[in-house]
């Protein structure tokens, strides 16, 4: 992905778009791992700096 802004203002005008419930949204599902992907990133980078010191 190179352009975060762009894939998340996609993702919330398709959830915003959708004619039905939030879980059955692609746009959700998409939205929903990229936050679990970056979560995940996040605490690698903690656990990394923390046995780095």
């Amino acid at each position: 992905m190179s352009d975060t802004q762009k894939f998340l203002n996609t993702c919330y005008t398709g959830i915003s778009n959708f004619n039905g419930t939030s879980d059955m949204c692609p746009a959700w599902w998409h939205l929903k791992d990229f936050y679990y992907q970056v979560k995940r990133n996040n605490l690698q980078e903690i656990n990394t700096e923390t046995q780095t010191q």
